[in-house]
């Protein structure tokens, strides 16, 4: 596991506490988005993640790794439709600055 390499940031982020799932092929994480930026988020999961198929918990986000493509769902506003977009994991470990366990996502860009 990476640490948060906040460093590497290229935008400014803004906190927030939304509502959300990460979801890579049968498993997912349902969490928060902690904080947003125009490139990417940091989501944490609120507990293990599932499989579909099997319905079982595993530990926080060790269904992901850096390089997958994750489909994000996120809601901003609890009476809007959620935002889905596909975002790349660029690290899973412990963030410093949220103290949580987590993932930092690069939203994908579609050309």
């Amino acid at each position: 596991m990476l640490t948060n390499p906040a460093n590497r940031r290229e935008q400014s982020r803004r906190e927030v506490q939304w509502d959300a799932e990460c979801r890579l092929g049968g498993s997912f994480a349902e969490g928060l988005v902690c904080d947003i930026s125009r490139g990417g988020v940091f989501f944490t999961p609120a507990g293990a993640y599932r499989t579909i198929a099997h319905g079982d918990d595993r530990s926080a986000m060790a269904f992901v790794e850096p390089g997958d493509t994750v489909l994000l769902k996120y809601s901003p506003r609890a009476e809007a439709d959620p935002v889905m977009v596909l975002a790349t994991v660029r690290w899973v470990g412990r963030s410093a600055e949220h103290q949580a366990i987590g993932a930092g996502l690069e939203f994908d860009r579609l050309d």
